[in-house]
């Protein structure tokens, strides 16, 4: 009866160093968190209000994914990019990223990940094309992802925001 309080408080202190150690997680949000599109980028519910806008600050996980660009993704945005939309969302095999009109960008890097964070895909191109194609083929079913962008210009940070792809449930 004498070693119930020790264990007591070894058991509260292990329990709250297991919670500490837990990786972070994304929240998609309600509703699936996700703009629904059909395949020609016609909206099919309410559009997710987080995705694919222009981001204020974005948490220390955000910003490592893209550390190797040496920008300062907490600062100022010169703003600009407009009509960025990916259909089909739920996605199969494929999906297609539209931007109207990326401002003063000319790279463009976007990284896919997990609700865990971890890195699914990472790409850096040059801003010329106003449409992109992504092979999401090996992507799990019924799993959803988020798409991290920023668009800049050699130092300076032109726009940053994400986008969240659910995988269909069959091609």
């Amino acid at each position: 009866m004498k070693f119930l309080p020790t264990l007591l408080i070894t058991g509260i202190s292990l329990t709250a160093c297991h919670k500490k150690d837990a990786a972070p997680t994304i929240d998609f949000g309600p509703n699936g968190g996700i703009t629904a599109r059909d395949a020609n980028g016609n909206l099919q519910s309410p559009a997710d209000p987080t995705d694919w806008r222009m981001q204020g600050i974005w948490n220390k996980q955000e910003q490592d994914l893209f550390k190797s660009l040496s920008l300062n993704l907490n600062g100022n945005q010169e703003g600009g990019v407009k009509g960025i939309e990916l259909y089909p969302n739920p996605a199969t095999n494929a999906t297609q990223l539209y931007i109207e009109h990326p401002g003063n960008a000319t790279q463009f890097a976007h990284i896919l990940v997990n609700q865990e964070y971890q890195v699914v895909r990472t790409l850096v191109i040059n801003v010329a094309a106003n449409g992109y194609t992504f092979d999401l083929g090996r992507l799990k079913k019924e799993e959803t992802y988020r798409l991290y962008y920023v668009f800049y210009s050699g130092n300076t940070l032109i726009e940053k925001g994400h986008g969240d792809i659910r995988m269909a449930n069959k091609p």
